[in-house]
């Protein structure tokens, strides 16, 4: 009996679970199909037909952001005319380096980094608004107390004068013929500071430099034989920066004898001073240059510690207090 059961069982076919001969389960799956095609075309065509109407979108319910910048017209209308053709922001139609800043005339000075294809490109696109150009060209060597320069790739340094020749440090006359296609009177300002290209810091041990009246003289005579060479460059932006304390004197000492050297020339002095600077440097340097330039910068910066741009630090005496300052 037991034998029979199970031939009887292997007699009968098995029944797939997936077995739908009447297609019943294939015609509702169709159906959403179907559905689901119809609403994926309405929608599309909706989305299409929305971005072909232009639809206005509401307004957020926040007050209008009002700007206090407008666009700068054409140069036509930025200067003035007739034969002594200048800015409308200036007065006067006198060289920029022969206003003394701080006279109303609407004078603006910007800074040139050769190696930065940023800067140059920024120049060519607002050197019709520029005045003054501070050119980043020249450092002073820590171990000769020479003036050196930089190839534009900033890769190397040569010394810019050897001898009688004199090196031009505007390679290929970039930045002069920018000037030059624009028909403006921005005028070039060397700058020279105390950066180190190769350690990339600024370099106290100029101030030993500063301190041998023997490379300080030399100094001054190579900066000399450059604008002789060079007299279309209108004077000398100074920047030496973290000297030591016992070098401070010998660079007033500096900037007394430059100011005596180049002003027979008809030469400018420009001296770049932090915000910390003492009172009565203040006052030396006002005394013996054309002018200072405040580097009120922010008291943390991309590259240092972490901290606000500027503090609130608490007033003497109370609580609350003026903005901070490095």
């Amino acid at each position: 009996m037991g034998s029979a059961c199970k031939d009887l069982k292997l007699a009968m076919p098995e029944r797939q679970i997936f077995l739908d001969p009447q297609r019943k389960r294939w015609r509702r799956l169709r159906r959403i199909f179907d559905v689901a095609v119809v609403i994926a075309t309405l929608v599309v065509v909706t989305f299409i037909f929305n971005l072909v109407r232009n639809q206005e979108v509401p307004e957020l319910l926040l007050p209008a952001p009002k700007h206090n910048y407008r666009a700068l017209p054409d140069r036509s209308v930025l200067m003035r005319g007739g034969k002594g053709q200048r800015p409308v922001r200036r007065r006067t139609s006198r060289r920029p380096s022969e206003i003394p800043f701080n006279s109303g005339e609407g004078l603006r000075a910007a800074y040139y980094v050769q190696d930065d294809a940023a800067s140059y490109s920024s120049f060519k696109q607002h050197v019709h608004q520029i005045d003054l150009l501070f050119a980043q060209w020249l450092h002073v060597s820590a171990s000769s107390g020479n003036l050196m320069g930089m190839t534009p790739d900033n890769l190397h340094e040569y010394q810019v004068v050897t001898n009688n020749n004199i090196r031009d440090p505007d390679d290929l006359n970039r930045i002069k013929n920018v000037i030059q296609a624009a028909k403006d009177d921005t005028e070039i300002i060397p700058h020279l500071n105390n950066y180190n290209p190769h350690t990339q810091v600024w370099d106290a041990n100029v101030g030993d430099v500063l301190k041998d009246d023997t490379k300080r003289d030399t100094l001054r005579r190579q900066i000399v034989q450059f604008f002789t060479a060079y007299p279309v460059y209108r004077g000398l932006s100074l920047d030496i920066e973290n000297l030591n304390e016992d070098a401070d004197s010998a660079y007033l000492t500096l900037i007394q004898e430059l100011y005596a050297d180049l002003h027979p020339m008809n030469l400018r002095l420009y001296v770049n001073v932090s915000a910390s600077t003492s009172e009565s440097d203040l006052k030396t340097i006002a005394a013996h240059s054309d002018g200072i330039v405040l580097m009120n910068y922010d008291e943390h910066y991309p590259g240092g510690e972490p901290g606000p741009v500027a503090s609130q630090r608490p007033a003497p005496g109370g609580e609350g207090g003026g903005r901070g300052c490095p």
